[in-house]
């Protein structure tokens, strides 16, 4: 995506997801790694719901506001801390 808002779509058995290059010349990569991580967390709920109840309610999303609430948690309390860091800075010198 160049200017369009990272997102999510599909479900669970075809998660997509689209990022953006934050900076003028994507120099601020930091923001982009948070943002598809975000991104990623919608995913990983999707494709995290029962399959066996796929058709029922109960096999389904919840809404929005706890769909957001698993990508948060993904973004800030995954990714903001040291031990994700520490890996991070591992992958980035090899």
């Amino acid at each position: 995506v160049i200017n369009g808002h990272p997102s999510m779509a599909g479900g669970r058995d075809d998660a997509r997801l689209t990022t953006r290059m934050e900076g003028k010349n994507g120099e601020d990569w930091i923001l982009s790694l948070y943002s598809i991580i975000h991104e990623a967390g919608h995913g990983i709920y999707e494709q995290n719901l029962p399959a066996a109840y796929k058709d029922q309610p109960v096999g389904r999303s919840y809404g929005l506001a706890i769909h957001e609430s698993q990508s948060m948690i993904m973004e800030r309390q995954v990714c903001k801390t040291p031990e994700f860091f520490s890996l991070l800075s591992e992958k980035a010198e090899t």
